[in-house]
């Protein structure tokens, strides 16, 4: 089987809370060797992160040149998560 890299997710979203957790444990088995999941605002970029530790423990994470670090607080933000 190949293997697929998601470019393009939103496991972040409220309609994932009920099936998240065994989505993302099972999806690496069936294929999947990474997802980029694309937060919209601090929130759901927070949230992101903190799948990626979550799944991912041993993945450098990476903030897109899009993430919006438009202040001091945003910055200090995704510094503090390890981004």
């Amino acid at each position: 089987m190949g293997m697929i890299f998601d470019s393009h997710a939103h496991y972040d979203d409220a309609r994932f809370d009920n099936l998240r957790d065994e989505l993302l444990l099972e999806i690496s088995q069936n294929g999947v060797c990474g997802i980029i999941n694309c937060g919209t605002d601090i929130d759901t970029s927070a949230f992101s992160v903190s799948l990626a530790k979550k799944y991912a423990p041993h993945t450098e994470i990476h903030i897109s040149t899009q993430a919006g670090i438009v202040n001091y607080e945003s910055a200090k933000m995704f510094y503090e998560l390890g981004a």
